[in-house]
């Protein structure tokens, strides 16, 4: 399985990385100096994180902390720059795209 170095992090490959990086919703972000949750159920393990980073339009959030996106409908949500990487990255996005559309998958892989 090709492996490749993603965000200065050790090198992951193509299925566990979105895997890894789906478990975000989960974190606590109040010391982490970014802000606002990436799904509307933070707390509730689904697969809403793949399909809002799919479903929604995203756009740089302008403020003093460090880079993330917003979402523009509600402007309550946030993706990190990594996040994001699985919807251009050719071989990622292939298995984030699966993952939106099978909660199954998701829970299964």
């Amino acid at each position: 399985m090709p492996h490749r170095l993603v965000s200065g992090h050790l090198h992951h490959d193509y299925i566990n990385f979105p895997l890894r990086i789906s478990t975000r919703p989960l974190a606590i972000t109040d010391r982490s100096g970014f802000d606002g949750p990436w799904t509307f159920s933070p707390t509730t393990f689904t697969n809403d994180y793949f399909k809002l980073l799919f479903d929604e339009k995203w756009s740089w959030r302008k403020w003093s902390g460090p880079a993330q996106f917003t979402d523009s409908q509600t402007k309550t949500l946030m993706m990190l720059p990594s996040d994001m990487s699985l919807t251009k990255d050719k071989e990622f996005k292939k298995h984030a795209k699966a993952y939106a559309q099978d909660q199954d998958l998701f829970f299964k892989e």
